[in-house]
């Protein structure tokens, strides 16, 4: 029977790292190119980096599976190798070729990108393949999920196309606030996505903060660590660092109240309550993008 293989890598990726892979590089890439955007900039600059950043993307993301088979039998049965849907071999091979063609491609669009992308990949292998496998103990997957996420994704990003537009590859003001909301907001990714794994973790000696502290308490680390997120930007712009200062304090209020309403209706030992939570963060995560980007665009 033939095999639908768009919708298995589509699964296989993650759709919502994937979704967040496109929103960040894309919002990064307008911060960079907010006062001139020429269709030149877009098929020569964003368009070589999104494709290397979802291929980096699926080749993290394929080897965490690759890695975790037997523990995701128990804590995520329908990702597609538990599931049937390929092999640990083809899940391999779609692993290898995503990791050499996002080389290749970055190698000849932009030595700053193909840098760039060497250390997420490296932080990417060092977070699932033994000995090192960063993801058995929770403060140094913490600390991998916030270098990839919080600081290589946004100012790495943001440096590569500084490069690419003016030859200097300097950070600028406008990318501090988001680069600091996403790592306090990593931090909650760290803590949120393991509160439905408990029992398989504890079962594979994985010492997540849900394991070793419980539930209770990591979530009660992800909202602080998420309320930081808002309040960094919030305090960023009574401060002037941002532009509109108004709408980033009323987006921001706005987006921190859904959050803490969808803490408050949570039941952390409900699984299907904590996924569907975990959904509608990721969804917060990609609206700070577009939120923050439009700030700066309605302000020229």
């Amino acid at each position: 029977m033939m095999r639908n293989w768009i919708s298995i890598l589509w699964k296989f990726g993650r759709p919502h790292t994937i979704l967040g892979s496109f929103v960040s590089v894309t919002s990064i890439f307008l911060l960079v190119n907010a006062k001139q955007i020429g269709e030149a900039d877009w098929f020569l600059h964003w368009l070589p980096a999104i494709v290397v950043a979802l291929l980096c993307n699926l080749f993290i993301t394929g080897l965490n599976q690759n890695t975790d088979i037997e523990v995701d039998m128990k804590n995520k049965p329908w990702l597609p190798i538990p599931a049937g849907l390929i092999t640990k071999k083809e899940a391999f091979i779609i692993v290898t070729i995503a990791g050499i063609a996002s080389l290749v491609i970055a190698y000849l669009f932009s030595f700053a990108l193909f840098v760039l992308i060497i250390a997420i990949m490296l932080l990417g292998i060092a977070y699932s393949v033994e000995p090192i496998r960063l993801k058995r103990h929770h403060v140094y997957a913490a600390l991998a999920i916030v270098a990839v996420r919080g600081i290589l994704i946004n100012a790495g990003f943001y440096s590569v196309f500084k490069e690419l537009n003016d030859n200097v590859g300097l950070l600028d003001p406008i990318v501090w606030p988001i680069t600091a909301f996403v790592v306090f907001f990593s931090l909650g990714i760290a803590w949120f996505k393991d509160l439905p794994d408990v029992a398989g973790d504890k079962e594979f000696n994985f010492n997540t903060l849900a394991v070793t502290s419980g539930k209770t308490s990591a979530f009660r680390f992800g909202v602080v660590a998420v309320i930081l997120a808002y309040a960094s930007v919030i305090i960023s712009a009574l401060l002037g660092y941002l532009p509109n200062p108004n709408f980033y304090v009323l987006t921001h209020i706005i987006g921190l109240g859904i959050f803490l309403f969808a803490c408050a209706r949570l039941d952390i030992n409900h699984d299907q309550q904590i996924k569907s939570f975990y959904m509608l963060f990721w969804v917060l995560f990609f609206a700070e993008y577009v939120v923050y980007t439009v700030g700066v665009f309605i302000d020229i």
